[in-house]
């Protein structure tokens, strides 16, 4: 996944940091979550990421 998206940074003007990609597809996971558990254990992976990126 990370190297997919390491491959979409060469696309100009519009460059978003990989750490947002990462928090944008956590909180697709997040929606998209068929059971209670995986929405819970998305949920808990998003906040892992926003706090690893928020320096926490």
């Amino acid at each position: 996944m990370i190297l997919f998206l390491k491959s979409l940074d060469d696309d100009g003007d519009n460059k978003m940091p990989l750490h947002e990609k990462l928090i944008l597809i956590f909180k697709e996971r997040v929606k998209d979550a068929k059971t209670d558990e995986d929405r819970e254990r998305a949920e808990r992976d998003l906040a892992k990421i926003e706090a690893d990126v928020s320096g926490g």
